[in-house]
């Protein structure tokens, strides 16, 4: 039953496509958008840019959900999604939006107590906080230009788990000892001197890019092509900035 719901709805809106194109509206973002963002994603890339956006196309409502996980497009009937990582779905249409690194972290103040050589396991071991996702007894870690990994362990039953990278990148930088967290969050924070990147030749070796998830369909409702191009827009400041 949802197999065939999922076929009936895209092939409906194929037909509305079809028919705004021949009335001459094709061009035109109008009606409903579901979209599913990561939160950290939808506060600090996303949500300033959305006024200018919707002021361009006020026919356009837009309805964002958040989310830490994988959401069903198909049952909970959301247009698109953005995702961290790749998702091995084949009935979504995959792209990557952007590249977003994890980076060591810490305060100032930390930094300060740090020795002026760091190892992967002396890192590893400072780590007080992270995001859920990453809570693993193993951490893999890889020197920059360099295919071999270093795998550190860490006692993440010590650890504070929290599933926002935000409250990560916001503990550490009051002193919560040493982090990691993806760069695009942090990147305003080390220009300002509130946190200091540590050891960038040492690279975490999770999958933490960021990935646009949509039904595969050949015509692609304007609205949804006009969001693609937007999101593609906000990150666009971050593409070649990946370390």
């Amino acid at each position: 039953g949802t197999l065939f719901y999922e076929h009936a709805v895209r092939i409906l809106e194929q037909v509305d496509a079809a028919s705004a194109e021949l009335a001459g509206l094709g061009d035109t973002p109008r009606g409903r958008l579901t979209v599913a963002l990561p939160m950290a994603f939808s506060r600090e890339i996303v949500s300033p840019h959305l006024p200018g956006f919707l002021a361009d196309y006020p026919e356009l409502r837009l309805d964002i959900r958040i989310s830490s996980f994988m959401p069903d497009l198909v049952r909970d009937q959301i247009d698109m999604a953005v995702v961290v990582g790749r998702m091995v779905n084949s009935d979504l249409v995959q792209q990557m939006l952007v590249e977003a690194p994890l980076a060591w972290i810490a305060s100032p103040d930390v930094a300060r107590t740090l020795p002026s050589t760091l190892t992967a396991d002396l890192l590893t071991q400072q780590v007080r906080v992270i995001e859920t996702r990453y809570a693993e007894n193993i951490l893999p870690v890889r020197m920059a230009d360099s295919v071999d990994i270093i795998n550190t362990r860490m006692n993440t039953d010590a650890l504070v788990q929290v599933n926002d990278p935000l409250v990560v990148r916001d503990m550490v930088a009051s002193g919560y000892g040493i982090g990691f967290a993806p760069l695009i969050y942090c990147r305003d924070a080390i220009a300002e001197g509130r946190l200091v990147q540590l050891a960038p030749h040492l690279q975490i070796n999770h999958e933490s890019r960021l990935s646009l998830l949509h039904p595969g369909r050949r015509l692609m409702p304007p609205k949804s092509r006009t969001f693609i191009d937007f999101l593609r827009a906000c990150c666009s400041g971050h593409l070649s900035q990946s370390s």
